[in-house]
């Protein structure tokens, strides 16, 4: 008998006599060495089916992260030299206000317009250029997001990391309200990222709930399942944890972005810290290669509920927020928090990999940090990071020295596409835009166009089908 099979055998031994022992009410979170699980899953496949890693065994496991509430389980391991780190199983937070009724009486008068929220950032240059993150696919690690009016043509199926099942309702408010504010695309409410496609990861129960490995799971869900673009974390634990860390690190390196909210200071279940202080420490804001967001009101002060630390990277609006409602599904609530200012951002982003797909995760961090708008003391600060986002400054970041053309978009009753020249010579052109309505050409309108290095234009036509497309004559030799 080999070694290799000799050793298997004595592992599922061991696993039948875990079964047996009595649990504690901690549940902890453990990752055996890499070469075990290699072994593991190439000669034992027994070891990893579902009867040795039922809710009934002293051993379980959801996606990639492995649990167990009996430490002699960790100890064994850990006696056969198999154990590479073990810890608690540490609490998570969507990062809302703590309080929110106070805000509930004054919704319809005292919140900020989604649009006012979005100009402080300059979204509008995105969307005059057709980038709205068409293409592009974001997973919510949250609270779940329901079906509304405004999101439901945007909104794909995903996973829950918290009961480990496809259903992913939105019993909080949370992941819906985060949701909209990426990829809401009605007629009365748009997010930044109009286009893009949500991927909903439900790692919050809905008492708001949630913990360390719901989240590191949701991030591993996010990009091996879902293929997923970016991951948006409006949520976090005071804890640091190997176990997300470890997901943290394994989404950058396969060059998914992950944004994530600062954090919050007010309320106790966020600990004592107070405005202007590094007390305390929000994770995965706070991991290396993580997009850290804080939260400003509608004049460009910080909120006294943002968190303030050296890995701040941008703020954006997250104050008296205008979202989606989960329970009335046409209908609309309100919230503050960098839960709010965090997904604004990853709207941006989503239109950035629009531009470039092959943005990596460090690129994408150091366009946003280097075109912010500068806030609070002169250079980066625990406050604003680098500052606010700006993306009129991002535009010219992605669109220096290359010719964009967009798509064609419909943008308030008409037919734009934007033309970048970032050649070095006169870009000179002969367009034609036919209409069509079906398979059948309803009108044609041409325009004749030339930019010189460096300058942009978008080019307006009136609708006249449902259907639009862009015919370069120029390389015809065809003139006007």
């Amino acid at each position: 008998m080999s070694l290799k099979k000799s050793v298997a055998i004595v592992f599922s031994a061991i696993l039948l006599t875990f079964a047996s022992t009595v649990a504690s009410a901690q549940e902890y979170l453990f990752k055996l060495r890499k070469d075990t699980v290699a072994l593991f899953s190439e000669n034992t496949p027994e070891f990893m089916s579902e009867e040795c890693f039922s809710d009934n065994s002293a051993l379980a496991t959801v996606g990639k992260v492995y649990t167990t509430d009996d430490l002699s389980v960790i100890q064994k391991y850990k006696e056969m030299g198999l154990l590479d780190y073990y810890e608690e199983n540490a609490p998570a937070y969507l990062l809302d206000m703590p309080n929110t009724n106070e805000f509930m009486s004054s919704l319809m008068s005292g919140y900020v317009p989604l649009g006012e929220s979005f100009a402080q950032l300059n979204v509008n240059e995105l969307w005059k250029l057709g980038l709205n993150g068409k293409g592009i696919t974001v997973g919510v690690v949250d609270s779940g997001a329901n079906a509304h009016t405004e999101l439901a043509d945007n909104l794909l199926s995903g996973y829950n990391t918290y009961d480990s099942n496809y259903i992913t309702a939105d019993g909080v408010y949370h992941g819906t309200m985060v949701s909209g504010l990426i990829a809401a695309n009605g007629t009365s409410y748009r997010g930044v990222a109009y286009n893009s496609k949500i991927v909903p990861l439900k790692a919050f129960n809905d008492s708001g709930a949630g913990n360390t490995s719901t989240m590191a799971n949701g991030i591993y869900k996010a990009v091996d399942e879902y293929n997923c673009d970016i991951i948006n974390m409006s949520c976090g634990s005071l804890t640091n944890s190997l176990t997300l860390k470890d997901a943290v690190k394994y989404a950058i390196n396969k060059g998914v972005i992950i944004i994530a909210a600062s954090g919050n200071v007010s309320g106790s279940k966020y600990g004592t810290a107070t405005v202007g202080t590094k007390d305390n420490l929000m994770y995965p804001a706070c991991y290396d290669g993580v997009i850290s967001v804080g939260n400003i009101d509608r004049y460009g002060n910080l909120s006294n509920t943002s968190m303030e630390n050296d890995y701040v990277d941008v703020v954006a609006n997250g104050k008296y927020i205008t979202g989606l409602s989960n329970t009335n599904l046409s209908g609309y609530t309100g919230n503050s928090g960098t839960s709010f200012s965090c997904p604004i951002v990853t709207g941006v982003v989503a239109c950035m990999l629009q531009v470039d797909p092959t943005l990596t995760p460090k690129n994408v961090e150091k366009i946003l940090q280097e075109t912010a708008t500068d806030l609070g003391t002169v250079g980066r600060d625990i406050s604003y990071g680098y500052g606010k986002v700006n993306c009129e400054a991002i535009v010219r970041e992605l669109l220096e020295g290359k010719l964009y053309k967009s798509d064609i978009v419909e943008y308030k009753g008409t037919y734009n596409i934007a033309i970048r020249n970032g050649l070095d010579s006169v870009y000179n052109r002969f367009l034609a835009f036919a209409n069509y309505s079906g398979n059948k050409m309803v009108g044609i309108s041409t325009k004749s166009i030339s930019l010189v290095k460096g300058e942009s234009r978008v080019l307006t036509l009136e609708k006249k089908g449902s259907l639009a497309r862009l015919f370069d004559f120029s390389s015809l030799n065809f003139a006007p």
